[in-house]
């Protein structure tokens, strides 16, 4: 049973959208003009009453032009039949827009209003018929027509009650429009009627044409006229606007990569950076200036002055342009890994003791991230953070431990010259920052192993680097750039003991050690 409900569902649903396919591929049908008047206000076109066109139809002319994939529409008038034969039909233009368009042998696109708006369903008309007294004053009818009560029957209307409570008094209609006629009675006597607010008037003679009027018939068009020209104008825009066609699949659209799209939605100006590119926009001379530099080549500047060539230069645009083309061309952000190897310039070991006398040494890898990607107020700075590995001989008291260090740490770069990103020129910097660790102590003169905590607070560097080759050139293979830096560093260094002590040897010690460092990094 529930099988065959389920198979009775879909034959349904197959039916449902057979007949919607036909509602909509009839709402639109092709045309020729057939002939047409000088004036491009009348024209025959190839449709008549076989085809389904009645006098009294309204329709909308379109012109069609591009691919089926990716078609561009063009409205060209709006009209009415006013006779309908065989296989012909003669029309009035009310409105053009594209005369050019309604020419013989045109094939044009045909939109009647009564396709398009099939199915809605009829608009619910109030008309109210109000007649008045000649002695009757236009502020009292009006206040009636407004506020729904005669005016001799609101007493005190200025005085009311303080209320926390909140009464909600919304109108409910039960019509979608309202139409209200008015009218005076005229000099016939007739029978008293009484109407709601309890009045009593004489039943007088009302002319004709009032109650004949059609102005409620002649509102509900026009509301439906504007509708369907709502209707066929938001068609039009979107088939315009198509990007991908008619055919377009998610799967044939582009990622926006850099997520530019989202950034226009989401990035709102403050009130103060408004008015910034609001000046910007105001200094920038238009297109002119390109034009200038296109029309008299290199010599385009020989009539400036210093100060006026300057002056041109900054409200044009063109030293805000070169700036950005030398800034791509010459930098290149990204995620920067640095490989380095460190020794030891000072010597914190004793002469006491033969063993372990040497310099120390390190290697560390780190990771640098530019801030210029989150804004350009920082285009001198960057962070970096590395893990590091160390073998140093210090004097604890009498003996030269070997410590084993392992650490992590970070640094603020600020780069004096030049910016992080530069490349095939020299970058130099100085950075503060601080690293934490531990350290494993051994000496053939100990009895036992030691564990030291490590830290290096501040630590501190200066160096260069340079960045040589880039990744994303035409010819590269490897998708990635490559640079070199070199780098003094050095550290206040504390040094304590988290072990017991059981040879008498210094458990807390503080010394300044200072490095050499060279390295190799890859950017991507």
């Amino acid at each position: 049973m529930a099988q065959m409900t389920l198979l009775s569902f879909f034959k349904k649903l197959i039916l449902l959208s057979l007949i919607c396919t036909n509602v909509f591929a009839q709402s639109f049908e092709t045309v020729e003009v057939v002939l047409s008047s000088s004036s491009a206000r009348s024209a025959i076109l190839s449709r008549g009453r076989l085809q389904g066109i009645k006098e009294g139809m309204r329709a909308i002319f379109m012109v069609q032009s591009g691919s089926l994939g990716y078609p561009k529409l063009e409205k060209v008038a709006e009209g009415e039949a006013i006779r309908s034969l065989e296989n012909q039909s003669y029309w009035f233009f009310k409105k053009i827009i594209n005369p050019a368009r309604l020419r013989k042998s045109q094939k044009l696109i045909l939109s009647l209003q009564s396709d398009s708006l099939r199915g809605n369903r009829p608009f619910k008309v109030l008309n109210r018929k109000r007649i008045y007294s000649k002695e009757a004053k236009n502020k009292d009818i009006d206040f009636e027509n407004n506020v729904g009560v005669p005016p001799e029957l609101v007493v005190e209307g200025d005085k009311y009650v303080k209320s926390k409570e909140l009464i909600g008094t919304d109108m409910t209609y039960g019509h979608d429009v309202e139409i209200q006629q008015f009218d005076l009675w005229a000099k016939r006597n007739g029978l008293t009627k009484v109407d709601d607010f309890m009045r009593s008037f004489e039943r007088k003679y009302v002319d004709e044409n009032f109650k004949q009027n059609n102005s409620a018939k002649e509102e509900v068009e026009k509301i439906e006229g504007n509708i369907y020209r709502a209707q066929i104008d938001g068609f039009i825009s979107k088939v315009n606007s198509l990007k991908y066609g008619l055919k377009g699949l998610y799967r044939d659209q582009a990622k926006d990569q850099d997520n530019t799209t989202l950034k226009d939605r989401s990035d709102i100006l403050n009130v103060y950076d408004q008015s910034r590119e609001e000046i910007k926009r105001k200094r920038i001379l238009g297109i002119e200036s390109s034009n200038k530099v296109k029309r008299d080549g290199a010599l385009w500047s020989a009539d400036f002055d210093d100060a006026g060539l300057r002056s041109y230069m900054l409200k044009s645009g063109i030293e805000e342009e070169e700036i950005r083309q030398y800034r791509n061309l010459t930098q290149k952000t990204g995620n920067e890994i640095t490989f380095r190897i460190s020794t030891a310039v000072s010597n914190h070991s004793t002469q006491e003791d033969e063993n372990h006398r040497n310099k120390g040494y390190s290697v560390a890898i780190g990771y640098e991230y530019h801030l210029m990607r989150t804004s350009l107020s920082l285009l001198k700075f960057s962070v970096e953070v590395f893990a590091q590995r160390s073998i140093e001989n210090i004097d604890i008291g009498g003996i030269n431990g070997r410590f084993s260090m392992g650490s992590f740490g970070g640094q603020v770069l600020y780069y004096f010259y030049n910016n992080p990103a530069v490349l095939n020129q020299w970058a130099w910097f100085a950075g503060i920052g601080a690293r934490r660790g531990n350290a494993d102590v051994t000496s053939i003169e100990l009895d036992n192993p030691y564990e030291y905590q490590v830290v290096g607070l501040p630590t501190w560097s200066l160096g260069t680097k340079y960045r040589f080759k880039t990744g994303d050139s035409f010819e590269d293979d490897i998708p990635f750039g490559a640079g070199f830096n070199v780098r003094l560093s050095g550290e206040r260094m504390s040094l304590t003991s988290v072990s017991t002590n059981l040879d008498d040897i210094n458990t807390s010690i503080l010394l300044n050690d200072i490095k050499l460092t060279v390295g190799l990094s890859v950017y991507f």
